[in-house]
């Protein structure tokens, strides 16, 4: 029973975590992806004729845009193939609490306190 009870919070739990995780990752990118499309627009709009100089900039700053998102999606530790809504259905990818797991957990605790009872 305590672990039914233990496997359905944290499965909850994770999948909450998932949908903030997945959140956080979609605002890095979006904001990446803003500050993409605002150099493309300047250079695009502003028919600014492309010598070495201006080219190796916007490099740089394509390169400083990236390089920013991808230490964002570290901190964030998001697997982007990861589908939250489809979260421990059969076809979907699966909660790291089990049941198995959640009965050991269950049983550990008690024989733990148990044992020192």
């Amino acid at each position: 029973m305590g672990a039914q009870l233990f496997h359905w919070l944290e499965s909850y739990n994770e999948q909450q975590e998932c949908f903030t995780l997945a959140s956080n990752y979609l605002r890095a990118e979006n904001a990446s992806l803003t500050l993409i499309m605002d150099i493309a627009d300047r250079v695009v709009n502003d028919g600014v004729y492309m010598d070495q100089e201006l080219a190796n900039q916007i490099n740089s700053e394509f390169r400083y845009i990236l390089r920013s998102f991808s230490l964002s999606v570290l901190h964030i530790d998001f697997n982007i193939t990861r589908d939250c809504a489809r979260l421990g259905e059969p076809d979907g990818p699966q909660y790291e609490w089990s049941l198995t797991n959640s009965f050991v957990f269950a049983m550990t605790v008690t024989t733990t306190i148990g044992l020192y009872r």
